[in-house]
C-alpha cells in the first residue's frame, strides 16, 4: 500500500508473525481479542469484510491453528506444511494446545459450529492481496462485539 500511495491506518507495527507480505484473516468470527487490543491503542470505526471461502484454495494461503506469531510456526516442520489440507484441518482440532514462552493454553471445541476454528486466534494468511472478485460484502462492527 505504501508503494501504491494508498492511505491506510497501520495497527501492527511489530508484526511478530514475520509475514509482512500476507493479509491475516479469520474464519467465521473475527479475533475479538486482537480487535479490542487495537481499539484500546487507538479508538476508531472498524469494518468487517466477508471473503469468499474459495480464496483458501485458489490463492496462496497459509493456515495457522492459533496466532501466526506463535514461535511454533517458525520451526521447519511448520514452515513447509502451512499450505496443506492438514494445516487447514488443524484449525478445527479438538483440543488445540498452544505453547508459548509466557503461557500455555488448551482450547476445546465445546459445541462450536463446524465452520468455526477451535482457537479464535486461528488465522488464514493470504499472500499479497485479495482480488476484488473474492470480496463479498462488508459491515461496520463495534470493537467489543
Amino acid at each position: 500500500m505504501d508503494r501504491l500511495g494508498v492511505t491506510y491506518h497501520p495497527n501492527d507495527f511489530q508484526r511478530f508473525d514475520r509475514r509482512r507480505n500476507r493479509i491475516s484473516c479469520s474464519i467465521t468470527l473475527h479475533n475479538r481479542y486482537l480487535l479490542n487490543e487495537f481499539q484500546s491503542k487507538r479508538a476508531r470505526k472498524w469494518i468487517l469484510i466477508y471473503i469468499d471461502p474459495k480464496v483458501c484454495y485458489r490463492k496462496n494461503c497459509k493456515f495457522f491453528y492459533t496466532n501466526a506469531a506463535n514461535s511454533i510456526f517458525q520451526s521447519p516442520d511448520f514452515r513447509t506444511n502451512l499450505k496443506s489440507r492438514k494445516a487447514f484441518g488443524m484449525m478445527f482440532m479438538d483440543p488445540v494446545k498452544v505453547y508459548s514462552s509466557y503461557k500455555n493454553r488448551t482450547w476445546w471445541r465445546n459445541g462450536k459450529p463446524r465452520n468455526e476454528p477451535t482457537d479464535v486466534q486461528a488465522e488464514v494468511m493470504i499472500k499479497k492481496k485479495i482480488p476484488r472478485k473474492f470480496l463479498l460484502c462488508y459491515r461496520e462492527i463495534e470493537a467489543g462485539a
